[in-house]
């Protein structure tokens, strides 16, 4: 059985011990037919209000089983952790240093669990994605069997969250073979200028929106991949001479993915929910997983 540090048990003080839901009633006390998320306290903590299918995760039995989880892994066992409350339960965990494996020098990688566990109408998220001390994109090449959840707050909440803390263990049990994989794609030269003329196609017609958008869609990645080249010593490509590393052009449509392309649903979202999500969604991006089986097949 894990035991969670005593440093980790004094951040999650900070949490909520139960979240309870309770109808609401109008302003004469009639009914209203919905309901709120209160904490034991009775302070509302509920992003909104809820219908009475709504079934309110709780640390104690949906959150801290996957922490635990987690913690008793190879390469976790001296873990640090970051827990904070975001519209919900924010909970962080990444490896100990020894536990990160360079795909070449100057750029090394490792798993993070991230939970964001959100009430009213946000689910219960998680991911288990690489990370790169090279840049800040979050991503799992698709031979890693990547763990990237949502749940709505629903009676299946309880089953996921069981299924899940075994999909953890598999992850890590293939991790050896996940950096393999990327050194692979590290191992390949690639010329950029035929790989993003395959992945993105100049638009037909004569529209000048479209043309533009479509020449700052392709600028950004070479933006990109030009500035982590030079961050890591490595020959930078340019139209003239457009040779790069396969991981480096799989990065570059990544990072543009996850950080630079445009998303929909974002209005309204904080700054933090927003990178979130843009990293969640972009480890399932039909165009990452593409360029990454281009990559592989030249």
């Amino acid at each position: 059985m894990t035991v969670l540090p005593a440093q980790f048990e004094t951040q999650f003080e900070k949490f909520p011990k139960q979240i309870i839901k309770r109808q609401l009633f109008g302003p004469s006390g009639e009914e209203t037919g919905v309901f709120g998320l209160f904490d034991e306290k009775g302070n509302f903590i509920g992003r909104s209000s809820v219908t009475d299918r709504y079934i309110p995760h709780q640390f104690g039995e949906h959150v801290r089983p996957i922490i635990k989880s987690v913690l008793g892994l190879p390469g976790f066992e001296d873990a640090t952790l970051r827990a904070e409350w975001k519209e919900g339960h924010y909970v962080q965990i990444k490896p100990s240093d020894d536990y990160r494996r360079e795909i070449f020098k100057g750029d090394t990688v490792w798993p993070q669990l991230d939970l964001w566990f959100g009430l009213g109408g946000l689910p219960a998220r998680g991911r288990l994605p690489m990370n790169r001390d090279a840049c800040d994109n979050l991503e799992m090449p698709r031979k890693s069997s990547e763990i990237n959840f949502s749940i709505k707050h629903t009676k299946s909440l309880e089953t996921r969250v069981a299924r899940i803390q075994d999909q953890f263990h598999t992850i890590v049990a293939n991790w050896d073979s996940v950096v393999e994989h990327c050194r692979e794609m590290h191992a390949k030269r690639i010329n950029l200028k035929d790989l993003l003329a395959e992945m993105f196609p100049e638009p037909q017609g004569d529209s000048k929106r479209a043309t533009t958008n479509h020449n700052d869609k392709i600028n950004a990645i070479w933006a990109r991949i030009t500035r982590e080249s030079y961050k890591l010593n490595l020959e930078t490509p340019s139209l003239a001479s457009p040779m790069t590393t396969g991981w480096m052009a799989y990065n570059a449509i990544q990072g543009y993915r996850q950080h630079t392309a445009s998303r929909k649903g974002e209005r309204g979202m904080s700054r933090e929910r927003k990178a979130f999500e843009r990293s969640v969604s972009v480890l399932d991006d039909s165009i990452v997983q593409r360029a990454e089986s281009l990559i592989l097949s030249m």
